[in-house]
């Protein structure tokens, strides 16, 4: 990806070394590098970085000042197949100073940052290069969210099937929940099977993780969509929020997990039977 060439290496012996242009423009002490890798969802070790599946990655990043306050964003981008999925094989993130100087993730997109000369409430739009929709994200004075297809993009279609997203989905806002997505409702479990455990079940309201370590229930607002567009027949639940908790992916029948940090008992149960080097678990029959 142009643009985004400053890397995070690790030093043999395991302490971070910034070899990237971009942390010695901003003057940035190693501390504070590990802490914006950290918020973006990036552990560290055995002298590695490890991306959200717990994979070793060298994730890139780029500081623009997205909001003209003359203090520069963070977007970050990690290349893992295995960890994303093939089509696009990148996630990337948004990340803002908080008041106390610590960096918060307030957009995570599957794909590729590609600004876009246009704003919305004195914010930059982007938008997500890969695919064939291209969302344009658009700031809404909390967070950025997808809205519809972007220039270049291919021209809109009306999804088909019945676990595609309705049109509707093409813009959701911060106080949308989960009910824009009805397709991915459902209960899921390994085999299809919902006698058995670990479960999980996709509601108007909550997410609900039914595992042998114990069970948990996320709630609006505390799950967040990441949705990619009308043309995306898939939809990405972060349980906890932006770059934290536990990352649930369901695309038609089929549901995998991807790890984070902070996890709690059940999602940790779950990750271990669901990950994206697992099988996936199923809908369940009727």
């Amino acid at each position: 990806m142009k643009g985004l060439r400053a890397a995070v290496a690790l030093a043999a012996a395991g302490a971070l070394a910034l070899s990237g242009a971009a942390f010695a423009q901003q003057g940035m002490s190693q501390a504070e590098a590990m802490q914006l890798l950290t918020a973006a969802g990036m552990s560290f070790r055995d002298g590695k970085v490890l991306n959200p599946c717990q994979r070793a990655t060298s994730p890139q990043v780029k500081f623009i000042d997205l909001n003209g306050d003359g203090r520069p964003e963070a977007v970050t981008l990690d290349h893992d197949p295995a960890c994303y999925g093939p089509d696009p094989g990148y996630q990337s993130k948004v990340l803002v100073r908080d008041a106390a100087g610590h960096w918060q993730v307030i957009t995570v997109m599957l794909g590729i940052f590609q600004p876009l000369g246009t704003k919305s409430r004195g914010w930059s739009d982007f938008a997500n290069s890969s695919g064939t929709c291209h969302p344009v994200y658009r700031y809404n004075g909390r967070m950025y969210v997808p809205t519809g297809c972007g220039i270049g993009s291919a021209p809109w279609q009306a999804p088909h099937g019945p676990d595609r997203p309705t049109p509707e989905a093409a813009a959701p806002g911060p106080d949308d929940g989960l009910r824009l997505f009805p397709a991915t409702y459902g209960r899921f479990a390994p085999l299809g099977d919902c006698a058995r455990l670990p479960r999980v079940t996709i509601g108007a309201e909550a997410i609900q993780l039914e595992t042998a370590a114990g069970s948990a229930s996320f709630t609006h607002p505390n799950v967040l969509p990441n949705y990619n567009g009308p043309q995306d027949n898939s939809i990405t639940y972060q349980l906890q929020g932006p770059g934290a908790g536990l990352t649930v992916s369901i695309e038609g029948p089929k549901l995998w997990t991807s790890g984070g940090d902070p996890l709690g008992a059940a999602e940790r149960a779950l990750e271990a039977v669901a990950n994206l080097n697992r099988p996936p678990l199923q809908r369940c029959r009727p």
